[in-house]
């Protein structure tokens, strides 16, 4: 696959993601610890209109009050704050919206179909004030190492 359009239209969706989650979950061995949803790609990709899983594995997580992270772009995460303001007011999610760059036309090239800045900046508001819920993802700065390539400068020293 192709790290293009292949990524984002070639996907494979894990429909009973939600029922292993809660059989992980409710096994006697288990311990405690925060789950992230968008270390390897994001949770409210398209194809997360129709599946819903997302939805689901918050459900779950919910029920057993699980705390977990979440990192995104996308602004179907606003289709979840009935359930993610649930999940702040018992202090067990945190949102944070990833920001690549504020350049506009750089993020046209790395991140061709991905919500601009704008966008991801007018969700902010609309999330409970709590800061157990949501906060901005560090923006690193990258800058055009030639025609295809970028190098991404770390957000902290």
């Amino acid at each position: 696959m192709s790290p293009g359009l292949d990524f984002e239209t070639k996907l494979i969706a894990k429909t009973n993601a939600a029922d292993v989650l809660a059989q992980q979950l409710s096994k006697p061995g288990y311990v405690c610890a925060p789950i992230n949803l968008g270390a390897n790609t994001d949770p409210y990709q398209p194809i997360e209109r129709e599946y819903m899983l997302t939805r689901r594995l918050l459900e779950v997580l919910l029920k057993f009050r699980h705390p977990v992270t979440i990192v995104t772009k996308g602004a179907l995460v606003l289709r979840d704050l009935d359930l993610l303001t649930e999940m702040a007011s018992l202090r067990l999610v945190r949102v944070m919206i990833s920001h690549t760059t504020l350049d506009a036309g750089l993020k046209r090239i790395l991140e061709p179909r991905a919500a601009g800045e704008a966008a991801r900046g007018s969700r902010m508001p609309l999330m409970p004030a709590s800061s157990a819920f949501w906060s901005p993802v560090p923006l690193r700065l990258l800058h055009a190492c030639g025609p295809y390539a970028c190098c991404a400068m770390p957000a902290y020293p």
